[in-house]
C-alpha cells in the first residue's frame, strides 16, 4: 500500500488468504480482513466484493456462521456506494440462512426485521418471500 497501490496490495493479501485457508485459517480471515480494509479505506467499493467473498468463504469452511453473516453484513457498504440493491437483498437472505444454521431464530428474525426496514420492498422480492418462508418452516421444524 505504501507505494500507492492498494488494489495490487489487496489482490495479494486475497491471494495469501486463499493460500493460508485450509492450512493457517485464523490467519486468512486476518489477512483477508486486512484486504478488506485496505479496499475500504481506498474507497474501492468495486473490488471489495472478492475480498469479502473469499473471506465469507474460509468462515464457512471454518463453520463460523455467525461470523460469516457478520461478514455478508459488511458487504452493504459496498452495495450501498454502487447503488446495488439487488445485492443487499441477496445479503439479508444469506445472513437469515446463516443465522438461522446457527441456530439463532431470533437473530435471523431481527434480520428479517432489518431487512424489511431498510427495503420497503424486501417482502414482496424473491429474497424475501424465500427468507420469510425458510423461517416459517424453521419455526414450525418443517422438513421441508
Amino acid at each position: 500500500v505504501e507505494d500507492g497501490k492498494p488494489d495490487k496490495a489487496s489482490d495479494s493479501l486475497v491471494r495469501a488468504g486463499r493460500l493460508l485457508a485450509d492450512s493457517d485459517p485464523a490467519k486468512a480471515v486476518e489477512v483477508l480482513r486486512s484486504a478488506v480494509s485496505i479496499l475500504e479505506e481506498d474507497s474501492r467499493w468495486h473490488m471489495v466484493g472478492d475480498a469479502q467473498r473469499a473471506l465469507v468463504g474460509v468462515l464457512l469452511r471454518q463453520e463460523r456462521w455467525v461470523d460469516a453473516a457478520e461478514a455478508v453484513r459488511a458487504q452493504f457498504q459496498a452495495f450501498d456506494k454502487l447503488d446495488q440493491p439487488h445485492n443487499r437483498r441477496k445479503g439479508y437472505a444469506e445472513i437469515i440462512i446463516l443465522l438461522l444454521f446457527s441456530g439463532d431464530v431470533v437473530a435471523a428474525e431481527r434480520a428479517l426485521s432489518e431487512a424489511s426496514e431498510k427495503d420497503a420492498g424486501f417482502l414482496c422480492k424473491d429474497e424475501g418471500e424465500a427468507a420469510v418462508a425458510l423461517l416459517q418452516a424453521f419455526q414450525d421444524r418443517d422438513p421441508e
